[in-house]
């Protein structure tokens, strides 16, 4: 038993701490928090920093996030605040869905290390197991399932008393490989199991359309959580394309490029590993971007300042869709200030000077 004065000490440690943005400022309980340090955690990654305030405030969330970004510890730590101890009649709480068996046992490994100061109950429902174990484990009134969707809905056909009402926080996790190894039905199947009053987060690399559709299906106003930035990059010629192509790899970082004679194999590859988010810049003329739809696109460049305010606005209107915030930067020469006065009479808005340097840091 932790004494009051304890607790009090590390409450007034976390206020102090709060503004730095480290874990002590999401105010999680002292069994949480023990196991972040048993970890080595000191600092949340983007991803967890961005989705972590919303999972604990009850939001639903789709993030995207690569493998080694810290997703997995996002969902665990606000399940093991919430669940926050072991209730032996209450039945399943927690039910996280993985794609794979080894996916499934990694994030098992992860939830009792994290967790190893709470009492809470886990049960792993996975094939290459046997049934009877795993009834066994099911007996013990679990508070977390972590499963693959096809052992889960084994169980579900073939034990009349099991019962997913229960849940009130679910994790679909590689939600793109869910979908992409053929489980929507049976994801579908087991949406219809669950409580409607439900909190539901959905992490993956990419959000394809069918996955997409699915989150509106089975969210309540989720919120969309990148954790990496995608920019499209305009210029005016496909020599500037091949310009800039050049000084990003120089710089270590490769993009995507697109122009209007380019051949339409290397266009499709090069459209596709933007789309799929492998690279997180593209390069594009006007004229090649036309029929290009990237639906969640976070930031528009104008490297070449366009000549007409309906072009600018068809540019960075791809930044601002469904409902989405986006971000547009311009680079301005003296020979386009008459452009950019045209822009400004053309908005009837205001245009703000991009932020120092020195503001910035």
């Amino acid at each position: 038993m932790v004494s009051s004065k304890a607790e009090l000490k590390r409450r007034d440690n976390m206020k102090k701490k709060s503004k730095s943005g480290g874990f002590e400022s999401l105010n999680l309980s002292l069994n949480v928090f023990r196991g972040l340090k048993r970890k080595g955690y000191k600092v949340p990654t983007p991803i967890q920093r961005k989705t972590m305030p919303l999972i604990l405030s009850g939001l639903d969330v789709v993030a995207m996030a690569h493998t080694g970004s810290g997703k997995t510890a996002a969902f665990l730590i606000p399940m093991l605040q919430r669940l926050n101890q072991h209730v032996p009649q209450g039945g399943v709480r927690a039910l996280i869905l993985s794609p794979t068996r080894d996916l499934a046992l990694r994030t098992l490994k992860f939830t009792k290390e994290l967790g190893r100061h709470t009492d809470l109950c886990t049960s792993l429902l996975i094939g290459g197991d046997s049934m009877e174990s795993q009834f066994e484990e099911l007996a013990q009134n679990p508070d977390i399932i972590i499963a693959t969707p096809g052992r889960l809905m084994h169980h579900l056909s073939k034990v009349d008393d099991m019962s997913l009402k229960t849940v009130e926080y679910v994790v679909f996790d590689e939600a793109d490989c869910l979908f992409g190894m053929g489980f929507a039905e049976q994801l579908h199947k087991i949406l219809t199991q669950l409580s409607e009053n439900r909190q539901t987060l959905l992490f993956g690399a990419t959000l394809p359309s069918a996955l997409a559709e699915f989150a509106k299906a089975g969210m309540r106003d989720p919120h969309l959580i990148s954790s990496d930035q995608q920019t499209l990059i305009f210029v005016s010629t496909k020599p500037h394309v091949e310009f800039l192509n050049v000084l990003f790899r120089e710089e270590g970082i490769e993009p995507s490029i697109c122009y209007g004679d380019m051949d339409q194999d290397a266009r499709k590859i090069h459209v596709a590993r933007f789309r799929s988010r492998k690279t997180m810049q593209l390069i594009v003329t006007d004229v090649a971007a036309r029929g290009i739809d990237i639906p969640l696109l976070d930031n528009v460049i104008n490297w070449d300042f366009p000549t007409k305010p309906k072009i600018f606005v068809h540019r960075v209107g791809r930044a601002a869709r469904a409902g989405r915030t986006g971000t547009a930067f311009s680079f301005v020469t003296y020979d386009d200030m008459p452009y950019v006065l045209d822009l400004h009479l053309f908005l009837s808005k205001p245009i703000w000077p991009a932020p120092t340097e020195e503001k910035v840091s």
